[in-house]
């Protein structure tokens, strides 16, 4: 018997990739993102609202790098909910905050989500964990203003590179 494992499970994720995935998610708007990079340490919310607030959070492009290893970067996340979205029977409306890594949970990238305006953490966010309800995020009016602290951690256990 051959061993088609790798050339199977290739199919099966090419599949999910263009076919699943499509028809799970349909109309989408993306969120407009700034970033704080952190120079040292992590620092509190406080501190990164105190930031929103003076300026500092600059341009973010979609895709784009950021977080050197072991680093901090603070994401704004800003936009509307259009009007109509939340009240479509069996249908749901979420907030898809992805890294970029894809590769697990934690020890890689992973975030503590918080509203701008204020309050606590609502949620962890990781590859496995990036679908957030709107209705965690965003105001009665759709408005969305919110912080993600978000740490760029290197894969140590399977990695022969410096961190």
């Amino acid at each position: 018997m051959h061993d088609d494992r790798d050339l199977a499970e290739a199919r099966i994720r090419r599949a999910i990739r263009e076919r699943v995935r499509p028809a799970t998610y349909g109309e989408r708007l993306p969120l407009g993102v700034t970033a704080w990079h952190l120079p040292g340490e992590p620092v509190p919310v406080a501190d990164a609202r105190e930031r929103v607030a003076s300026g500092d959070f600059a341009p973010f492009e979609m895709g784009g790098r950021w977080g050197k290893p072991w680093g901090t970067t603070w994401f704004r996340l800003q936009g509307r909910v259009p009007d109509g979205w939340g009240d479509r029977p069996g249908r749901s409306v979420e907030a898809r905050i992805d890294f970029g890594t894809g590769v697990g949970a934690g020890f890689q990238s992973e975030g503590l989500l918080y509203r701008t305006a204020g309050g606590g953490p609502i949620r962890g966010i990781h590859p496995f964990h990036q679908a957030v309800p709107i209705g965690l995020v965003a105001d009665d009016d759709g408005t969305v203003d919110a912080l993600v602290e978000a740490a760029a951690n290197p894969i140590v256990a399977t990695s022969h590179q410096p961190t």
